[in-house]
């Protein structure tokens, strides 16, 4: 049968008709020999010259020529074959029912193709949407296995921002005056540095627009920063320092009340909409931790802290000491005068030379660095240092002491290994103290009570 008197036949079984994409092809040369109606307006095609140029590639069947591994050439004639694949040309998926036959003496087959490119789509969507919550809940069971909620953050932060493919994600806290501060910074880059804190005159300027749209349960999503350039140049150039092309920030929120917002920078467009209900999630995760964090640090505080001063205590060192691994050097001190003081001006004044002097100690060493031993003892701790060092040290904050009117009795000890015997050198610790202590009141026999200076 000629091509024509076989297009004739077709045409007159309304195939061309047919709904869908409809067409005959050669199974030896996969050349298309018809192409229906709906097939013709998909491909653009408008004459019969063009679709004798064509071939079964054209239409999403990957074939340029049969081979073993080829279903239609493995296919029987006059048996339906089923068939599901991806058309790269025109950007979609369609599933295929094929039907080999013979007529005189060719080897043809007709297929009818159905776009299924919004069922495909549903289902990887749905299967994308499963594969995230899985994620969301291993982000947590990493997270959720810290004993410290710092940690803890930091780790869901870099797992949520991993699988996103965010460039970076940060969390920022609204402080008691204003600014907001970066409180956890994760970047696919490393080393990059932290993106830096936000003063209330730029909260003023920008911020306070994004928490008008997070007024109204929305987040603030920017598809290109291009749009900030004129209205807002201050936070166009960060995001410029930064390579950021987009950005996406939802509020951090937990039982009420708003802890800050999380943001994540160049994350594919797409993504946003399709995991919006799980970023919300990750963002009340998020809320919870920050909530179990200052839980967290309260019940340290009550255990570690000395509630005067806000230096560590004598349960902060045991725990210092069962984590050091390398020597350090230390510096103990006793406040002179306090029990005068007491006496004399009060306890209230007592309680504030206790605290003046802790605060010098702790400009020094750091708050994490200073132990209250008892009523008017510290105990400081500092990298390990010369004896030259430590004693100019010593001048140092003695003199600092000196300009509030008080006075403290210094001593210290730099170990030579990690493995010494901190009990051992903290009696020889206290040895010096006394021995600098007695030196003192051999200078200044009648002590003077602290003073405390009137404000101005």
């Amino acid at each position: 049968m000629a091509e024509q008197e076989l297009q004739l036949a077709i045409h007159s079984n309304g195939l061309d008709n047919y709904p869908g994409v409809a067409f005959i092809a050669d199974r030896d040369t996969l050349k298309i020999l018809f192409l229906n109606r709906t097939g013709r307006e998909l491909l653009h095609v408008t004459n019969e010259e063009v679709i004798n140029k064509l071939t079964c590639k054209d239409l999403g069947l990957h074939c340029e020529s049969l081979c073993k591994h080829c279903p239609i050439g493995k296919a029987k004639p006059n048996v339906f074959l089923n068939m599901k694949n991806y058309n790269p040309k025109l950007g979609s998926y369609f599933s295929y029912l094929i039907y080999p036959y013979e007529k005189e003496g060719r080897n043809l087959f007709i297929s009818f193709a159905r776009n299924n490119t919004q069922e495909v789509k549903i289902r990887v969507e749905a299967k994308r949407k499963e594969m995230a919550e899985e994620a969301l809940n291993n982000a947590m069971l990493k997270a959720m296995g810290q004993s410290n909620f710092d940690v803890s953050v930091q780790i869901f932060l870099k797992e949520i921002g991993t699988y996103f493919k965010a460039c970076r994600a940060v969390i920022y806290e609204r402080q008691n005056n204003g600014t907001f501060t970066n409180s956890y910074f994760w970047s696919k880059k490393k080393g990059e540095k932290k993106v830096p804190d936000i003063p209330p005159e730029l909260f003023n300027d920008f911020i306070a627009s994004f928490y008008q749209t997070f007024d109204k349960g929305k987040e603030v999503i920017v598809n290109d920063i291009s749009i900030y350039e004129k209205t807002y140049p201050k936070l166009y150039a960060l995001l410029q320092e930064y390579h950021t092309k987009s950005f996406l920030l939802k509020p951090i929120s937990y039982d009420g009340n708003r802890y800050g917002y999380f943001g994540l920078a160049d994350i594919p467009p797409e993504d946003i909409q399709m995991f919006h209900e799980i970023i919300s999630t990750a963002c009340n995760v998020l809320g919870l931790f920050l909530v179990q964090r200052e839980t967290q640090k309260k019940l340290f505080s009550l255990v570690y802290e000395d509630p005067l001063t806000k230096t560590k205590n004598r349960h902060g060192l045991d725990q210092f000491l069962e984590k050091k691994k390398e020597p350090v050097t230390y510096f103990y001190s006793d406040i002179n005068g306090l029990k005068e003081t007491n006496d004399l001006l009060g306890h209230q004044a007592g309680d504030k030379l206790v605290q003046n002097c802790a605060s010098i100690l702790m400009s020094h060493f750091g708050k994490e660095n200073v132990y209250r031993m008892g009523g008017d003892e510290f105990l400081s701790i500092s990298k390990k240092m010369n004896d030259t060092e430590a004693e100019d040290l010593i001048h140092t904050i003695k003199n600092e002491v000196h300009h509030i009117h008080a006075s403290m009795a210094l001593s210290t000890l730099t170990e030579k290994s990690n493995k010494e015997n901190f009990d051992k050198n903290f009696v020889l610790l206290d040895k010096r103290m006394y021995v600098d202590k007695e030196r003192h009141h051999k200078n200044c026999p009648s002590e003077k009570p602290y003073l405390l200076k009137e404000e101005n």
